[in-house]
């Protein structure tokens, strides 16, 4: 779900245009583990960090 709201390709499936991210992102819980982690901008950051290190 993560990686297609965001248009990012999963291994399997192309990227794509991001979309709207589902609901639930802002309701709690999730909503505020999002903001714990410094939104969406913070974790695609360490996301890049991690994918860069594997790779």
């Amino acid at each position: 779900m993560f990686v297609r709201a965001y248009g990012l390709p999963d291994g399997v499936t192309r990227a794509s245009d991001p979309i709207d991210p589902p609901e639930e992102w802002e309701r709690p819980p999730l909503s505020v583990a999002l903001k714990q982690s410094g939104g969406m901008a913070k974790v695609m950051e360490q996301v890049e960090a991690l994918v860069g290190t594997l790779g």
